[in-house]
């Protein structure tokens, strides 16, 4: 039973990472991070322009590093609060849980359902 509530969990997580958007931030950080490059080797502007840009850059990355932290501990939450509902209806105990979590066979097919799902709900 721990393992449907695991798989539960990996559903749960790959559909909390699509609302909290953390996709989109993730490229959004890096088209920051591209533009700041390409600021940098720029030969049209002075090294004040390079500075500004850079730091303007460096501020959003900061928001970036930020929001995508606070969204990943939540999408974690959400997952573990999943699993964790089979503990509390006294299906399972944590280490049967935690047994099930750590078995080869549940990581690589959480691995192939993660992506799936992912895929599928792209």
């Amino acid at each position: 039973m721990a393992y449907v509530f695991l798989s539960l969990s990996v559903i749960v997580f790959v559909y909390a990472i699509k609302i909290f958007k953390i996709e989109s931030e993730v490229l959004a950080a890096v088209s920051t991070a591209q533009e700041a490059g390409s600021v940098m080797a720029s030969q049209s502007l002075d090294d004040d322009a390079k500075e500004e840009a850079v730091q303007a850059a460096s501020l959003k990355m900061l928001r970036y590093l930020g929001t995508i932290t606070l969204a990943s501990v939540g999408a974690l939450a959400a997952s573990f609060a999943a699993a964790y509902i089979g503990v509390l209806l006294g299906l399972f105990d944590m280490a049967a849980l935690t047994a099930a979590s750590l078995d080869w066979r549940f990581l690589a097919g959480a691995a192939v359902v993660g992506t799936g799902v992912y895929l599928v709900t792209r």
